[in-house]
């Protein structure tokens, strides 16, 4: 039995390596991607990112006049990878990774917008997991140097355990991520919503919520250093903006209900039950990231000795678009 959990775990593994299928594949439309003016921006079907995908449904960019075309990734290193080889403009990621993709890829790059995104560390409900000590010993899916990594080590430094007492494979697919949660491959994993909603729905247990009081809020949007220095990119921006607040606020208005609903069944492919069961969160309009968020994470990684000596922290924020 144990060499088969371990033949599936290595499968697992291995399939989540594998870079996310861009809805604009490599195909004849890859050359009219390449070449359009539109501006590109890579999302993942998280909370953080449903207003962006709501004012499209909504028509709102057209409204604004704003020509956007939006790749959908379930990973986070997968728009990463997007961002540094140029293929979007801006990018949903965090803190983390924006300061490894700065110091480590040379990647010019400013964090233009702060989202709120909200990360739970999960147990499965069936292995006895009551809080932080009992995960000794135990598989706990993350992705290496990004938020959930970052509030794995705070979770650890907590509960006084070391960074060895936990195995914490790397799943980068977020929707993999929680599929191993529900055929208990793995026994805690850090998940954002609606994966989170998702495992819950099976029994599983929150131990932990980056919504809670004094929590470095890390996630953010990126944008290509050339954005910020080309008048037609940064007025398409400032619509991205405009056009995710009218979102926000229809949104949280509860409003066009059933465009909501489509959005999250074929866009975040959830079921009717994960729907219903799902608590968006009351967004908040755009605002500008905070740079004790930047000191945070990068504090975190110059622990992880990752960060050169000569890296600076106090560049990567831009309050162009958002004051």
């Amino acid at each position: 039995m144990k060499k088969i959990t371990s033949a599936l775990l290595t499968i697992f593994l291995l399939m989540a390596c594998q870079s996310d299928k861009e809805r604009i594949a490599t195909s004849p439309l890859a050359q009219l991607w390449a070449d359009s003016t539109s501006l590109k921006v890579a999302l993942m079907p998280t909370a953080d990112c449903l207003p962006f995908y709501y004012a499209e449904k909504m028509g709102y960019y057209q409204q604004l006049g704003l020509d956007v075309r939006f790749v959908t990734y379930m990973a986070q290193i997968d728009c990463d990878t997007a961002f540094i080889n140029k293929r979007v403009d801006v990018c949903y990621s965090d803190i983390a990774r924006a300061v490894m993709m700065r110091s480590k890829d040379k990647t010019p790059l400013h964090i233009i917008m702060q989202v709120d995104g909200e990360h739970k560390l999960m147990a499965k409900g069936n292995k006895k997991i009551k809080n932080f000590n009992s995960l000794k010993e135990r598989k706990v899916a993350v992705a290496r140097h990004s938020v959930t990594d970052f509030y794995s080590d705070a979770v650890m430094d907590s509960a006084k355990m070391q960074k060895a007492d936990i195995f914490r494979p790397q799943i980068n697919d977020i929707k993999l991520r929680a599929d191993m949660m529900l055929n208990s491959t793995m026994d805690a994993a850090f998940l954002p919503e609606p994966q989170a909603t998702r495992v819950a729905l099976s029994g599983d247990t929150c131990l932990f919520s980056t919504a809670q009081p004094g929590c470095p809020k890390l996630m953010a949007f990126i944008a290509q250093d050339k954005v910020l220095n080309n008048a037609t990119q940064k007025e398409q921006v400032k619509l991205l903006i405009l056009g995710y607040n009218q979102a926000v606020a229809s949104i949280n208005a509860n409003e066009h209900q059933d465009s909501l609903r489509s959005i999250l069944t074929k866009e975040y492919e959830l079921s009717g039950q994960v729907i219903d069961s799902l608590r968006l969160p009351a967004y908040n309009q755009a605002k500008a990231q905070q740079q004790s968020n930047v000191e945070a994470a990068t504090k975190w990684l110059r622990q992880r000795n990752v960060l050169p000596t000569s890296f600076r922290d106090d560049a990567l924020i831009s309050k162009i678009f958002i004051p």
